[in-house]
């Protein structure tokens, strides 16, 4: 969806859950590999079902795309502590981690989803997380958090 149809939707949003903090991933992608949009998102989406898995994030961004992934009202299932994941929002971005960086337009648009969020939910800066900050065995997202802060 768009930039415009995301923040129509989100606008519209009202959830049984509480929201306090977001957290950054970057799709882990293998080098060479690109995003193809929806077969991308049905590949994820055979993966976590195979693996009887819940649904890990919320957002994936791609460009100027953003594809929904699990509904808000979903917990998100990311690792780390289960406290964590009870009053949080996943978003990936696409990238290789540490191999490739993502699109600009990715980022753009990362800092568009991740700011309007932060509006929609009163999320302060103090609770945008990177993954690797619960999750001790992963580099996900492969970039620093002060680089995020500084661009919202």
């Amino acid at each position: 969806m768009s930039r415009k149809q995301f923040a129509d939707r989100l606008e519209k949003i009202t959830l049984n859950r509480e929201i306090d903090k977001i957290i950054l991933h970057m799709l882990w992608l293998r080098e060479g590999n690109e995003f193809w949009g929806e077969k991308t998102m049905q590949g994820l989406e055979k993966f976590y079902s195979n693996q009887r898995r819940k649904r890990a994030f919320h957002y994936a961004i791609e460009g100027e795309d953003i594809w929904p992934f699990a509904p808000l009202e979903q917990r998100p299932h990311q690792g780390g502590p289960n406290k964590i994941n009870d009053k949080s929002i996943a978003i990936e971005m696409d990238g290789v981690i540490y191999k490739r960086a993502p699109k600009r337009e990715s980022w753009d648009t990362y800092m568009f989803v991740i700011r309007a969020l932060m509006k929609k939910f009163d999320i302060p800066k103090s609770q945008i997380f990177l993954h690797r900050e619960f999750h001790k065995g992963t580099p996900c997202p492969g970039f620093n958090k002060r680089t995020v802060l500084e661009n919202l």
